[in-house]
């Protein structure tokens, strides 16, 4: 299974280093140990600090990297039906520009994910 993970952000320049380092790392770690392909996609809604200047640097990111900015700030759901209409891959990660959510934790959620559930 291949994964589109979608990033909305506003006003978060202070943890997108962190955020893109800790994210392509555990991507890396997956891959060693799966054959799954990872898009990354950063929707700016149109962050009034300089988090847009940080997500261009990430454009050589070694796993594929989207980078989209709102002219306008329109929300969070906005942000991520914009990630979600250019990901190019059926299974959807989303995760908090905060760091609210750990990206250490992608590993476990893609191989429960891939488990299936037998609860429902």
């Amino acid at each position: 299974m291949n994964y589109s993970i979608i990033v909305p952000l506003y006003n978060e320049e202070k943890n997108v280093k962190l955020l893109n380092k800790d994210l392509v790392h555990s991507i890396i770690e997956l891959k060693k140990t799966k054959e799954n392909e990872f898009q990354l996609i950063f929707v700016d809604d149109a962050s009034e600090d300089n988090t847009f200047d940080e997500l261009k640097k990430f454009i050589s990111n070694p796993i594929e990297t989207l980078i989209i900015k709102h002219r306008i700030n329109l929300s969070q759901s906005a942000a991520l039906n914009t990630g979600i209409n250019y990901s190019k891959y059926d299974n959807l990660i989303i995760l908090d520009g905060d760091l609210q959510n750990d990206p250490s934790d992608l590993k476990k959620m893609v191989t429960e994910y891939e488990k299936g559930t037998d609860m429902l």
